[in-house]
């Protein structure tokens, strides 16, 4: 028989907010992360490489100035419209969701709990608000997802690198 273990923790979401439009938090981020040279589709496929060094040289070299790699996004933007009453009866706002990280420090995080991976990559919610006043960046402090009180040193200190990265970012994306 199979037995149900429910564990509880303080997810804990971060909310940088900004006056500037959201196509410019969107580019910065994509600088942030270097979209253009995307390893991360590559990696997450797990295919052609033969070696550890082959997989660290490929995703060094996509790493961004803010130490994560872009792996994918989804446009909630896109498919939100088809839900007003009526249907498009607002002009769309942009909801992009992305998924960026570091697959080095998330094998930190991983080969002390495998559970980890639940939540790796990171995600990134970025939301056009409704009136066009700005933008909102949302994501999940990592160490609130990722570590969740276990007793491991390396561990608890890869989600905290992870944390300050990602708060970088957000700072840095939203600066005005």
């Amino acid at each position: 028989m199979a037995t149900k273990k429910v564990e509880t923790f303080d997810l804990q979401l971060v909310t940088y907010s900004t006056p500037l439009p959201v196509d410019v938090v969107i580019a910065r981020l994509d600088a942030e992360v270097v979209k253009d040279k995307c390893p991360g589709k590559e990696f997450g496929a797990g295919e052609g490489f033969k070696t550890k060094e082959e997989v660290e040289a490929a995703l060094t070299a996509g790493i961004g100035p803010s130490g994560l790699i872009y792996f994918t996004e989804f446009d909630h933007g896109k498919w939100l419209p088809f839900y007003q009453d009526p249907p498009f009866s607002k002009p769309a706002r942009r909801v992009l969701f992305y998924h960026i990280g570091n697959p080095i420090i998330a094998e930190t995080m991983i080969r002390h709990d495998i559970r980890a991976s639940h939540n790796l990559p990171p995600r990134v919610l970025i939301v056009e608000r409704e009136d066009g006043s700005g933008t909102d960046v949302h994501f999940h402090l990592p160490s609130s997802v990722i570590y969740l009180n276990r007793p491991h040193t390396e561990m608890k200190a890869a989600t905290d690198r992870l944390d300050r990265i990602f708060e970088g970012i957000g700072e840095r994306i939203t600066a005005v």
